[in-house]
């Protein structure tokens, strides 16, 4: 039986440097690659525990968001319900000058100016958001005119 050995193969039964074919290492030495795979896992774990305090965070804010508009909303026709109710007393009563009153959680402020046009704010309060509606009221022939009504600081 013949043994050839062709010096193009390594030897797989020991460690080289740099022979054989371009290089490459067949056999691993000891503690030379350990944890290589453990720093991609890391880098992956820190995105995602990065995008979940983002998306958590995200929803913590868009509720307080929507929590706040919906307050405003409410006060919003709070103030319109002080307002048309203002409305009701003065065509009924032509000296109504105004009143305090409490709607839902709001408490709310009327006050009328006489005068030409009569001018009616209506102001509401529920601690936490102020919204005030003013309206322009004429009598003509004693019918009741509203021209303006509009949101004001």
């Amino acid at each position: 039986m013949l043994n050839y050995k062709l010096s193009s193969i390594p030897d797989r039964s020991s460690s080289f440097e740099g022979g054989g074919r371009s290089g490459c290492r067949t056999e691993r030495r000891s503690g030379e690659i350990r944890g290589q795979a453990l720093i991609p896992l890391l880098i992956v774990i820190l995105i995602v525990l990065g995008l979940g305090t983002a998306a958590i965070e995200l929803a913590i804010s868009q509720n307080l968001i929507d929590r706040y508009s919906c307050e405003g909303l409410i006060i919003f026709y709070e103030t319109e319900s002080a307002l048309e109710n203002s409305l009701l007393r003065l065509l009924r009563n032509p000296a109504y000058d105004g009143e305090s009153l409490q709607i839902g959680e709001s408490l709310c402020t009327i006050t009328v100016n006489a005068g030409t046009p009569d001018i009616i704010v209506a102001n509401c309060d529920n601690g936490s958001q102020v919204k005030k509606i003013q309206a322009e009221v004429n009598f003509v022939d004693g019918i009741m005119e509203v021209n303006h009504v509009r949101e004001i600081e």
